[in-house]
This record gives C-alpha cells, sequence and structure tokens, in this order.
C-alpha cells in the first residue's frame, strides 16, 4: 500500500545532505525522512527550510575565499607583527 506524505523535497549532492542530517541529529522540531542519496523529505513547514537554508549558507560564507577580505586580513597581521 503507498503511504502519501505532506512536505518539502530537498534535493542537494552528498556533502550538504549530510550536513543537514548532521544538523538536525537530535532536534525533534525538525523532521526529515532520507530518500536516497541525493534526496531529503522535510515533513515540517517552511520556517524549518528557513533554519536549514541559513545554516547552509552560513556554512558556504565561512568556506569560501575573499581576496579583499584576505588582504584585509593580512595587512592587519602584519601590523600586529610590527608592533
Amino acid at each position: 500500500m503507498v503511504k502519501a506524505r505532506k512536505g518539502i523535497l530537498l534535493s542537494c549532492d552528498a556533502s550538504i545532505k549530510t550536513f543537514i542530517l548532521k544538523l538536525t541529529e537530535g532536534n525533534e522540531d525538525i523532521s526529515l525522512v532520507d530518500l536516497d542519496a541525493n534526496h531529503l523529505l522535510l515533513t515540517g513547514d517552511h520556517e524549518q527550510l528557513t533554519f536549514i537554508q541559513n545554516q547552509i549558507q552560513n556554512l558556504l560564507n565561512k568556506n569560501s575565499f575573499n581576496p579583499l577580505q584576505d588582504a584585509q586580513n593580512t595587512t592587519k597581521h602584519a601590523k600586529k607583527k610590527s608592533k
């Protein structure tokens, strides 16, 4: 017998899927169904989706290279050493 569930289908690569599963591990407010290697079913509301999207964006911002920011950090570090 087929069971239907209302939810939001999340499509992502394996690394982001692993991040989402770790992020929501132990969080009873967010309910996920692991469908396959690249899909999760979020059986919650849009607030939970927004939370997950924000956490992914924070992760991506931390792991991205910004040459201007890197140049500023290098300059600050050089000034501290010269003191």
